[in-house]
């Protein structure tokens, strides 16, 4: 849930090192179709797949070449030496400062919930210890063999 929810900074870049996909060439069969294929529908797909691999390809590219640009125009200009550049978001918030204040309070949130996270795994321990007395008290009396067996989680001592 906190990796889904996590906020976007803009200057992760995926590298893609699947060069092997790119080389043409027919894909290893792998089951038989069920009636005739159309050789045609075939080498349509091929192409397609090849185009829109081409598009991904550029665009990455492209995002590459634009985080340069911004790294190359803005150097220098951050406080810390050891960066020398702004990042992606820092020239947003210089560009867009309203658009650096939402930014600021979606990044409030993340925390508020970053910091609840932390504060129940340092009390899931006592929480989970507090259930299993709970269960031990309130446990219905019934026949030992009508007793169905508790699932407890597991608590690390």
């Amino acid at each position: 849930m906190l990796a889904q929810a996590r906020v976007p900074l803009g200057d992760e870049m995926t590298v893609c090192q699947c060069e092997a996909l790119a080389s043409p060439g027919p894909p290893a069969p792998h089951m038989e179709a069920e009636g005739p294929v159309d050789v045609r529908h075939v080498q349509w797909l091929m192409g397609k797949l090849r185009f829109r691999w081409r598009q991904l390809v550029s665009s990455q590219q492209e995002q590459c070449a634009l985080l340069s640009k911004i790294h190359l125009y803005t150097r220098g200009c951050h406080s810390d030496q050891s960066l020398s550049h702004l990042s992606v978001t820092e020239a947003e918030m210089l560009r867009d400062p309203e658009g650096g204040q939402q930014l600021l309070r979606t990044l409030e949130r993340e925390n508020q919930r970053l910091e609840a996270v932390l504060a129940w795994r340092r009390s899931e321990l006592v929480f989970w210890r507090w259930m299993d007395t709970v269960l031990g008290t309130c446990a219905p009396e019934v026949p030992a063999a009508a007793s169905q067996p508790t699932f407890l989680p597991w608590v690390p001592e």
